[in-house]
């Protein structure tokens, strides 16, 4: 996967931030079809299916979710919004791994969502992303208990298994899972890749973490062996290579913040 920095092509296009605005406010209507129009003109200007998925639905998505955290939309419009982002997702895979470059050649991951989080978008979008550059993913999604992890580790024995959360709040959940992996491991070797806005925890006690998909998907790439427990020095160098790969959305962060959040105050 290429490195999505403030260079990328939707970032480039003259008042980028309406295309976020309008694509905002249709998928708090729920309106897939002008969501869908939206994209089109995107792809249009040159925006690759890849860039789409990460500089307008995953920034999109994750303003959806801080609405619904702090009480701006009503739990109708957020189904409701993650229905038209999946539809929208949906039309994009195909064209996502049509034309990425294989660079990962038959790994298997398993994806799956934060215990105590029922939103599998995130992990939707990582496990699409993880297809298109050659993974064999198998996908699980929300609501699996530690035990079902376990027992699909022990099944479908993955390399990788990677986790999407968005809220800090599931920290203390994630954490136990990765306390009851530890104990009941059942491939000594499984590396754990975290990435979204649990994050931002620090305190998480798995191997590789990522802000976005970019992030961790690189670092997946660039660090296949890797493990929490190895040496500090092998840490600091892992912090390093973080600092080097470009996430995905900065600037559409900036624009989500300063434009998107008055756009979720209608209680529709």
């Amino acid at each position: 996967m290429h490195k999505h920095t403030s260079t990328s092509v939707f970032s480039q296009i003259s008042q980028a931030h309406h295309f976020l605005e309008r694509f905002v406010y249709h998928t708090l209507q729920g309106e897939g079809g002008d969501c869908g129009g939206i994209v089109a003109e995107a792809v249009n200007l040159g925006v690759s299916s890849e860039e789409c998925v990460l500089e307008i639905l995953w920034p999109t998505m994750e303003c959806i979710q801080n609405l619904r955290r702090d009480g701006s939309i009503t739990v109708r419009t957020f189904n409701s919004a993650i229905r038209t982002l999946v539809q929208i997702l949906q039309f994009l895979v195909p064209r996502i791994h049509s034309i990425t470059n294989k660079v990962i050649q038959g790994r298997v991951m398993l994806v799956i969502t934060a215990p105590c989080e029922f939103d599998g978008l995130g992990a939707h979008i990582v496990a699409a992303l993880g297809e298109g550059l050659g993974w064999r993913v198998h996908f699980a999604g929300a609501g699996l208990s530690m035990e079902e992890v376990a027992h699909s580790i022990g099944l479908l024995k993955p390399e990788v298994l990677a986790i999407h959360g968005h809220f800090v709040e599931s920290a203390l959940a994630l954490q136990e899972l990765l306390d009851h992996l530890h104990k009941v491991r059942h491939r000594p070797g499984l590396q754990v890749a975290v990435c979204g806005g649990v994050t931002q925890c620090a305190a998480l006690d798995a191997d590789l973490v990522g802000r976005d998909p970019v992030e961790v998907l690189e670092l997946l790439a660039l660090c296949p062996n890797y493990r929490s427990t190895q040496s500090l020095e092998k840490k600091k160098s892992l912090e390093l290579m973080r600092e080097s790969i470009g996430v995905s959305n900065e600037v559409i962060r900036k624009v989500m913040a300063t434009h998107f959040r008055n756009l979720g105050l209608h209680r529709n």
